[in-house]
């Protein structure tokens, strides 16, 4: 992919917190999972989170424990989740570019490293995770919730995206209510224009007015950021350019 016209170059230092289930993958990887290996009675307490009666910290800590199987059962589902057109290249892109990119999810981390060891992929990354209980049950942990969480989420985006503040700009790529909190504080927001409509991140943003693109694969995402920041170059690139 060329790119061509740069702008201007970015600040000092450019961060890029990206969600998971439904952004970098063509589906939500824990519907399919609940959908697959869960007491169907997971789709009413989808519904209460949907009509906003529960955050997504009750929701998926109720739904988590109608999970039933083995873990191989879980790997042969995420094995079937397909990722978006152009997220390896963003990948390479970002490290080319010297982008911090960093996975934020209130998905599952094990489906998160599984997909990501698919596509020999390391990238840094915050999750929920799952821990096996008695008779074969699932529960839930959340190792980056807050209970001060606004909007009572599984993994607060807010507090897990401010670890690593500072100057940083931060771009924040999502679609879903999960993202809202943190696309709010960014200074550029991505949000997924899907295939069946606009994002709940997308209509939020345009509702609030954020500096806000929409995308649909991430060749679109690569294409605005290297709009605006298309003159960045690491030291050695710009020697190796003089």
């Amino acid at each position: 992919m060329a790119y061509r016209d740069p702008v201007r170059t970015p600040p000092l230092h450019l961060r890029i917190l990206c969600d998971f289930d439904g952004t970098i993958t063509r589906e939500d990887v824990t519907d399919a999972l609940l959908d697959a290996c869960a007491d169907p009675a997971w789709a009413e307490i989808e519904e209460l989170w949907t009509a906003g009666a529960i955050g997504s910290r009750e929701c998926l800590t109720r739904q988590a424990s109608l999970l039933r199987g083995e873990p191989s059962d879980f790997d042969a589902i995420i094995d079937e989740i397909q990722v978006e057109a152009g997220f390896t290249e963003f990948v390479a892109y970002c490290s080319l570019r010297g982008f911090r990119l960093e996975i934020v999810s209130d998905g599952l981390d094990h489906a998160i490293r599984r997909i990501l060891q698919r596509l020999a992929l390391t990238i840094p990354f915050r999750a929920n995770g799952l821990a096996r209980g008695v008779e074969g049950s699932w529960a839930l942990r959340t190792p980056h919730s807050d209970p001060g969480c606004a909007a009572d989420a599984a993994h607060c985006k807010c507090r897990s995206g401010a670890a690593f503040g500072g100057d940083a700009f931060t771009v924040v790529i999502g679609d879903g209510r999960s993202d809202i909190c943190v696309a709010g504080a960014a200074d550029l927001v991505f949000a997924k224009d899907g295939r069946s409509g606009p994002s709940p991140l997308l209509r939020h943003a345009r509702e609030q007015r954020l500096h806000v693109e929409p995308f649909r694969t991430f060749y679109d995402v690569m294409a605005g950021l290297e709009r605006r920041f298309g003159g960045a170059r690491r030291p050695e690139e710009r020697q190796a350019a003089s």
